[in-house]
């Protein structure tokens, strides 16, 4: 018995706690786990739209290469990415040469700001989820098509600038009633002006519809 008790202490003498360098390592590995088990769904929808959109852009300058799930407050620490409660509000990247179609579909979004780069395609018709966008600035890049109906079905919308696209056909006529400032300048829009926007809405602050292809009889 007198044996026994004695391994048991020395085998309690010689156990010796982990090494901190170890502890370090294993909190390195496993946060990031711990944190991605903790994100709420609406937040994981954030994250895998956003990492859609980058996956589809060229990025020569390697501006969003932070933009990564481990984060610790991701995606609202990401750059360019703004959140309210906990949510993805505004997407602000300009001016950092990137290239490739638009594709994102953040329900929550209230303001989108991707002027100056050298952004292609249509503008697609998923940006009319984004219900709550109250900002739009695609101006100064290589966009085509319509804008009809992406912008119609966004009621909230106060500004609206696309001006220096290769955007076409008539402007919309269904345009947000809310509209304060409008800028479709240096596009290829054809056909007439739009009743809601010649008829000088008392909201409307700013219209600017030069070097296009509108008619001036309204």
């Amino acid at each position: 018995m007198e044996k026994k008790k004695v391994a048991i202490k020395q085998n309690k003498e010689n156990s010796t706690p982990p090494h901190p360098a170890i502890v370090f390592f294993l909190l390195v590995i496993y946060e990031p786990l711990l944190s991605c088990a903790k994100l709420s769904a609406d937040t994981k929808d954030e994250i895998q739209a956003l990492n859609a959109f980058k996956l589809s852009l060229h990025d020569p300058l390697g501006a969003l290469t932070g933009w990564e799930p481990s984060t610790p407050s991701a995606p609202c620490d990401w750059r360019g990415v703004s959140c309210y409660n906990g949510r993805v509000s505004e997407l602000c990247i300009p001016r950092l040469h990137l290239s490739g179609a638009l594709s994102p579909q953040v329900a929550n979004l209230r303001k989108l700001s991707l002027h100056s780069n050298s952004l292609n395609g249509t503008i697609p018709i998923s940006l009319s989820k984004c219900t709550r966008l109250n900002s739009i600035f695609l101006q100064y890049n290589s966009f085509f098509g319509t804008l009809y109906p992406v912008v119609s079905n966004l009621t909230n919308l106060l500004v609206l600038n696309v001006a220096g696209n290769y955007l076409s056909g008539e402007i919309p006529g269904d345009l947000p009633k809310n509209l304060r400032f409008i800028d479709l300048s240096s596009n290829s829009f054809s056909g007439d002006i739009p009743k809601n926007v010649s008829s000088g809405s008392q909201l409307l602050q700013l219209i600017n519809l030069s070097y296009n292809r509108i008619s001036e009889e309204h």
